[in-house]
Order: structure tokens, then sequence, then C-alpha cells
């Protein structure tokens, strides 16, 4: 199972997660936000790491180039990888206007889907197994992208 929220999100409600996200075949899929800053220099942001929560997959945001869009939170060591999610065509919030969108929040829904995907072709997989297999095998490498994983998810 994977769920999929904003970084900020699960630290505010970081007790409930903990737990949860620990539970199983749970992993957490969070986007690291819209502020282009190195969450490994914000100390908030170390607690779900510091905390054991394993299961927890940060995302940026690329374009189609696979450049780090301006506006993304990055990290070494805080944001595992990162996905499309620059000029995406979406809605408008009435639903009835294509627009263009972008930000993180875009780009984590990717990660979950990949992650959907994995599920679905091998249901015994743990949240633990699920993470490694994304890691190792479903992330494109991109040079010099500042995430723990080194790249953008493939699907």
């Amino acid at each position: 199972m994977a769920s999929n929220d904003k970084l900020n999100s699960f630290i505010n409600g970081q007790q409930q997660l903990y737990a949860t996200v620990n539970f199983g075949n749970m992993i957490y899929v969070a986007s690291a936000g819209n502020c282009p800053v190195n969450l490994d220099q914000n100390d908030i942001f170390k607690i779900p790491v510091e905390n054991g929560i394993g299961q927890l997959i940060a995302v940026a945001n690329t374009d189609q180039n696979d450049n780090l869009n301006a506006s993304s939170a990055t990290g070494q060591n805080t944001v595992h990888v990162s996905a499309p999610g620059t000029n995406v065509l979406s809605l408008s919030p009435a639903g009835n206007q294509p627009v263009i969108l972008g930000g993180t929040s875009l780009s984590a829904p990717i990660v979950s889907g990949v992650a959907a995907m994995l599920m679905a072709v091998n249901p015994a997989l743990n949240g633990n197994q699920l993470i490694n297999q994304l890691s190792q095998q479903n992330v494109f490498n991109v040079a010099n992208l500042p995430v723990v994983w080194g790249g953008r998810i493939t699907f």
C-alpha cells in the first residue's frame, strides 16, 4: 500500500504516522516541497529519518529534461528521488478548464503509481522490499541531481 502527501503534513502528524508507516506493507510517498532549500540543512526535515521511518519516500520535482525545478526542495540525504512535475496538464479547481500546473505535489503521485504497479505485479513484497526494488531498479540516473537515489523514477 502506498500513501501520498506533503512532507510537512507527515511531520505535523508524525506520531500517528510513525506507527502506520512502519506497519507491514505501508510506504509513505511525500512531496518534498516547493521551496528551493536543501532539506539536509533543516533539522525539522531530519525527524522522520532519525526516528527510523525507513518506508518514507520524499520526492523532488524535475522537468521534461530531468532538470531539477527551481522551486523544488532537495536533499542528498533526505529527498529520495525525483519525478516529473513541471508543466503538467491538469484541470482547473472547478474541473472544467485545462491548466498547466507544476510542483512536487504532482511529482509524488507518479512515484506512488510506480510503487502500486510493482505491488500489483508482486503483492508479496513488503514495504522495505518495495522501496529496495524502486531504488535499485526503477531509477534513471541523473548527473548532479541532489537526491538520495541519484535520479528520477522510471516506469
